[in-house]
């Protein structure tokens, strides 16, 4: 189950940049400000196609907690950073300087460090919310239909 919220966190994290790219290059090129924007960035296919990078993101990141611990989860969701350097470089044909990329490397082996260094060790693997004794102890609670039952 670890491997498989791992790949929906990481999944998550390149919708959101996916959608935080499509809006920017949206917004930049509006020419209206104010009251008007909002209207206007509706009519955009690229504003449209940010906002469901957005929304597939959040969707993705539950399906990540409910796979997995929340230590391992959002961390990886900091990799939406150089996702969306890249995507916004592709989208708005610039390049990332050299600085950038060092930027984009010590972001990522940051992450890898602390990944390493907050792995769990000992023979008491992640349970499910969704588990039987679990979810008794939270009241009937399971996030992963986010209703009580």
């Amino acid at each position: 189950m670890i491997e498989v919220a791992a790949a929906f966190a990481v999944v998550g994290a390149a919708s959101n940049a996916v959608g935080t790219a499509f809006q920017r290059k949206a917004a930049s090129t509006s020419r209206r400000g104010g009251v008007r924007l909002p209207a206007e960035l509706l009519r955009r296919p690229a504003w449209l196609i940010g906002m469901a990078g957005v929304v597939g993101a959040a969707l993705f990141q539950s399906l990540a907690l409910v796979n997995g611990p929340l230590a391992l989860v959002q961390p990886l969701f900091i990799l939406e950073f150089p996702f969306a350097l890249l995507i916004a470089g592709l989208l708005m044909h610039r390049r990332l300087p050299r600085s950038g990329w060092w930027g984009v490397g010590g972001v990522v082996t940051g992450l890898a460090v602390l990944l390493a260094a907050a792995s769990a060790t000992g023979n008491a693997p992640w349970v499910s919310p969704c588990s039987t004794n679990a979810s008794a102890r939270a009241g009937g609670w399971c996030p992963k239909y986010a209703v009580p039952y």
